[in-house]
């Protein structure tokens, strides 16, 4: 096993904290760059080098590219706020990782997107943005590897997806489901990981730059959150809306001073997030199935 020098943003995440642990596991050495000193307590329970700052300082951040082998961008957000909205964490940033990469040589940037980004196509600003910023480093004349990791969904243990409407279907009794035919292709977390990690240690030759990662099957909205009041034991009766009133219901959560779920996200959701390419099969991957991972979870 080769030793590399990794350099992560976004560490402090879901996908972040396991693929550091994963990372030293393998005996990678890892420096975490955060945001604040609230995400580095989230990394004080792994043996990783930990530093703040602010990630908009380039004259700061320089510095920690030196003698990097591989960065790994996991920053990303799905409601903008004043101060980090769309264009500036999944344009700008992406782009200012790449140029500092170049100045310092680094052999390696590995950028987290998601399906079905386009700049194109994207229906909500999420998916547009994170398309921008694919093509933001990807048609840049660039001697550091570029790759996109484009995932559906991710699940596992505490994910920003599944996990929360586990503990909703839990509670209510009837759960008002909008867009319930937009579709999914759930991707384990560790799944994404063993992708990682095989990118770093040069296991595999990719010939595609932005990669479609998909799980094994695809769900309907409506038949994801089916099966978590089933695999949780709930009584919660879920309601699919009709179109009309999912946009209405999104236009007025948007106004919600916490954001559960935004009119963005709604238009996220007129886009199926699957792929006829599923590019676990390069890497020799047989993505693990949603029921085998979450009901032992949901379960215990």
């Amino acid at each position: 096993m080769i030793s590399k020098r990794l350099l992560v943003f976004g560490g402090s995440g879901f996908i972040g904290q396991q693929f550091i642990a994963r990372a030293k596991q393998q005996g990678h050495a890892v420096l975490a760059i955060v945001r604040s000193h609230a995400s580095a307590e989230k990394l004080a329970h792994l043996p990783v080098d930990t530093e703040v700052v602010n990630h908009s300082d380039d004259f700061a951040l320089e510095p920690f590219f030196a003698k990097v082998d591989t960065v790994i961008n996991l920053v990303g957000i799905l409601h903008e706020t004043r101060l980090n909205t769309f264009e500036s964490v999944h344009v700008d940033f992406p782009k200012r990782l790449l140029s500092h990469c170049q100045k310092s040589r680094v052999e390696q940037y590995v950028n987290m997107s998601a399906l079905p980004a386009s700049s194109a196509h994207g229906p909500s600003q999420y998916l547009f943005s994170r398309g921008r910023g694919e093509d933001a480093i990807h048609q840049v004349d660039s001697t550091t590897e570029v790759v996109s990791l484009r995932p559906s969904i991710v699940f596992g243990r505490d994910d920003h997806f599944l996990w929360p409407f586990a503990k909703i279907v839990r509670r209510v009794p009837i759960f008002p489901l909008v867009c319930p035919e937009s579709r999914f292709a759930p991707v384990f977390v560790g799944d994404l990981i063993d992708v990682l990690l095989d990118l770093i240690a040069e296991r595999c030759y990719v010939s595609e730059t932005r990669i479609d990662l998909c799980g094994p099957s695809i769900y309907t909205f409506r038949e994801l959150i089916q099966y978590l009041t089933e695999a949780t034991n709930s009584t919660c009766r879920v309601v699919g809306l009709p179109d009309i009133i999912s946009r209405l219901q999104a236009r007025l959560l948007n106004y919600l001073p916490y954001k559960f779920f935004t009119y963005d996200n709604y238009l996220s959701l007129q886009a199926d997030s699957v792929s006829a390419d599923n590019g676990f099969e390069n890497f020799g991957i047989k993505p693990k199935s949603l029921d085998s991972i979450m009901r032992p979870l949901l379960s215990g």
